[in-house]
């Protein structure tokens, strides 16, 4: 997903990283603010850290135009570590790049003879299989159901009732116990329908239909999680907000809260703190509101209990946006931090 830099453009920048493994930080190094990075810069990795993305690499392009200066790219190098620090980033590659000559973008460059780490590419191609595998088998089971199908023994000779959607982590198989959030109840997996037919178990990312060995009372938004590990259960929430909207956010003011299938009304509370990009620190609020483009740490009311983990461990269930009640338009993103209580 290619995103503008400009942080006018923050909340596209938060949709292409909300579906990300690996972010591309991209710095030109003639553009230096009195040496320091850009705030576009500063921000879009501090988004990306809260997002989630453990895999940052920066491509500091344009190293023609700087006659390929090693210490000019040291000097962005500097910055960069600098900032990932402060921001509890535990490691970002900088590759230097040419996008008009091709240098190390996914040849090594003859002009660069003093870097000798990955080219662009090959530090892509060692992305995905890593987090495919840590997906699959490192994370308990969550699943949003998204549809009830009544009538499914005739459609698939499985069942009186199936309940479809996307295994979002970990994996579901035929005889496996589940628990049904928020509601409790647990049952086992009788079968496992997909789009190729029965199978006795499925994984990240796959649409799957289950029939379950006895009838609950299942509806659109609820989770079939692992029954040995279970999400949080809480309705008073901290998580961390980043708000897109042009209008500034009134504490206490009516918006829905939309995670997976789940939507309930919902309430941000207060602002905790706030993340000063210029210091790249968390800073006490004394309440107060939010503008466009802030981020910040905030306690949030839902009218009914979420089921969530922690948006650092599961990114499923940790993940929310905010939408105005009365317009519908999508005013925030947020990632889930725990109970109020406990994470403050």
């Amino acid at each position: 997903a290619d995103t503008p830099g400009h942080e006018q453009y923050t909340r596209n920048m938060v949709t292409g990283a909300s579906t990300a493994d690996a972010a591309v930080i991209l710095v030109d190094p003639t553009r230096l603010d009195g040496g320091e990075l850009l705030r576009q810069t500063r921000r879009h990795t501090a988004l990306a850290h809260l997002l989630g993305i453990r895999h940052l690499v920066v491509a500091v392009n344009k190293m023609d135009a700087i006659g390929y200066e090693r210490g000019r790219f040291e000097e962005v190098v500097a910055r960069t570590t600098q900032l990932a620090r402060s921001l509890g980033v535990a490691e970002v590659l900088a590759i230097p790049v040419s996008a008009l000559a091709g240098d190390n973008v996914a040849v090594r460059s003859s002009a660069m003879p003093w870097y000798a780490g990955p080219t662009l590419l090959e530090w892509l191609e060692s992305v995905p299989s890593e987090i495919e595998d840590e997906l699959r088998e490192h994370t308990p089971l969550r699943l949003a159901v998204q549809w009830i199908a009544r009538g499914y023994e005739a459609a698939a000779g499985l069942g009186a009732r199936g309940y479809a959607g996307r295994v979002a982590s970990g994996r579901v198989a035929v005889g496996q116990t589940v628990r049904v959030l928020p509601g409790g109840l647990e049952a086992r997996v009788a079968a496992i329908a997909t789009p190729r037919g029965s199978a006795g178990s499925a994984g990240p990312g796959e649409a799957v239909m289950l029939r379950l060995d006895r009838e609950i009372d299942l509806s659109r938004g609820d989770w079939l999680v692992s029954a040995d590990a279970p999400p949080q259960i809480a309705q008073r929430v901290s998580a961390d907000l980043a708000w897109l909207a042009a209008e500034p956010l009134v504490p206490r003011r009516k918006l829905l809260l939309q995670q997976g299938t789940r939507r309930v009304a919902a309430r941000v509370l207060a602002v905790r703190s706030r993340l000063d990009l210029a210091r790249a620190e968390w800073v006490a609020e004394a309440g107060g509101g939010l503008a466009v483009n802030d981020i910040a740490r905030v306690e949030i009311d839902v009218q009914q209990a979420l089921a969530f983990d922690a948006y650092e461990r599961i990114r499923a269930t940790g993940a929310f946006v905010l939408i105005d009640a009365a317009t519908l338009h999508t005013v925030a993103a947020g990632m889930l931090r725990g109970a109020a209580d406990e994470a403050a």
